[in-house]
């Protein structure tokens, strides 16, 4: 059995991950669909400095930032993922003339990517990968 502390921010993660997808969302109808009391949820939401009106504003600007041309992170700790390239869009990679090597990234968040090999098209559909994301802003 969880605890209500332990409901309350379940309620209050599933609620942040509705509000990327609609901004509009209500606390209220969201509690009621997870049978969670509003009026706990609120307390609690107090007790931690949460607000409602603080998280659509969070990601209304992440959601700005996303548009603009600047990588976006989402604080969503480190993540290692293997980058190739598209075959079919690029041809392959050995054919390519603009085969990049030790490539080193610094993304304003502090996050470090080392390449150690690909294609400047790769390369650009990494970059435009991590701009999107793809994941909540918030966590």
């Amino acid at each position: 059995m969880t605890t209500a502390e332990e409901r309350y921010e379940e309620t209050w993660n599933s609620y942040l991950e509705l509000l990327d997808k609609d901004p509009k969302a209500s606390l209220t109808s969201f509690t009621k669909s997870k049978s969670v009391y509003y009026r706990g949820m609120t307390k609690w939401m107090s007790r931690k400095g949460l607000s409602v009106f603080d998280a659509k504003a969070k990601i209304r600007d992440c959601h700005r930032k996303d548009l603009s041309v600047e990588p976006v992170s989402c604080d969503k700790g480190s993540m290692f993922l293997p980058v190739t390239a598209d075959e079919k869009a690029s041809g392959s990679l050995m054919a390519e003339p603009d085969v990049l090597s030790g490539v080193s990234l610094t993304f304003p968040d502090g996050t470090i990517v080392n390449i150690k090999r690909g294609s400047a098209k790769a390369l650009v559909s990494f970059l435009s990968l991590y701009r999107k994301g793809g994941e909540p802003c918030l966590g």
